[in-house]
């Protein structure tokens, strides 16, 4: 979630996070992958951009229907990123059919789906759902869809960065439009729900901050500092921000695991303080 955490943690969770794919697999990632959450607000294009953060994708929060699926969202500082909306969510490709004559009308289907939204002809569809494994099938019927001849599409599989290679303005071409403001207010009652949430989330970011500040100072000092603790408590609160979690729409059994994990970082501050 980007409504509800302060903007230390968003600043912490681009730490933790692009340190991880840094640390684990050599990359520095780019994409700002926010597919699945209830809204956004008007300071993020500056957070992710100062994060390193090269484009944002999203699934909602839009004022109307018919809106760009490629625009340029400006934050309130002015700050601008290439910004990447899935009309149809995250899934509109999954679900895909396993023999050609059907395959084929699915992917006009889907693409033509995305022709309200998009000014050009390359179009993107994740093919995905919310817990799954990648489709079998998917990957033959995509080659076997290009080799047949007489087909109105190419189709590719691709990462987000080589679509957004793709469409990218080109100069002299047409200038991407520009949405300023937030893309809220979506699903309002999560930030109501189970308020304990919200609660420890905002008394985890003040004392794990504060024993930040103090591990400096003790440093400073000529003390020693150990940074893996301060990690180790900042990780499950960075979890507990997931958009299910933070927002409290979770079953009781997963609630009162959260709960613990904000307790477990709550008594680590604690110790670091």
């Amino acid at each position: 979630d980007v409504n509800m955490p302060g903007g230390e943690i968003l600043v912490r969770q681009t730490q933790y996070g692009k340190g991880y794919y840094r640390d684990k697999l050599g990359v520095d990632a780019t994409v700002a992958w926010l597919v699945d959450t209830f809204g956004h607000n008007g300071q993020m294009p500056q957070v992710l951009k100062l994060g390193g953060y090269k484009s944002f994708w999203f699934s909602r929060g839009v004022p109307r229907p018919d809106h760009p699926s490629e625009f340029l969202w400006e934050g309130i500082d002015g700050t601008q990123i290439p910004s990447f909306w899935l009309p149809y969510s995250y899934g509109l490709f999954y679900g895909s059919p396993s023999d050609p004559a059907h395959f084929k009308a699915f992917a006009k289907q889907r693409y033509d789906m995305l022709g309200r939204n998009t000014r050009g002809s390359d179009r993107v569809a994740c093919a995905g759902a919310d817990v799954s494994v990648p489709e079998e099938q998917l990957a033959p019927m995509v080659e076997q869809y290009n080799k047949q001849g007489g087909a109105p599409l190419t189709l590719r599989l691709a990462a987000p960065t080589e679509f957004e290679a793709a469409v990218a303005p080109r100069p002299g071409g047409p200038a991407w439009p520009v949405f300023k403001g937030e893309l809220n207010p979506i699903f309002q009652g999560t930030y109501s729900s189970r308020i304990e949430l919200k609660q420890w989330m905002r008394l985890a970011q003040q004392k794990l901050t504060a024993a930040e500040k103090l591990t400096c100072l003790a440093r400073w000092l000529g003390g020693k500092a150990d940074n893996s603790l301060l990690w180790r408590a900042w990780e499950p609160v960075l979890f507990s921000e997931t958009h299910d979690c933070a927002s409290g729409v979770m079953t009781d059994h997963v609630h009162q695991d959260t709960l613990g994990s904000y307790e477990f970082a709550n008594r680590l501050a604690d110790q670091i303080i």
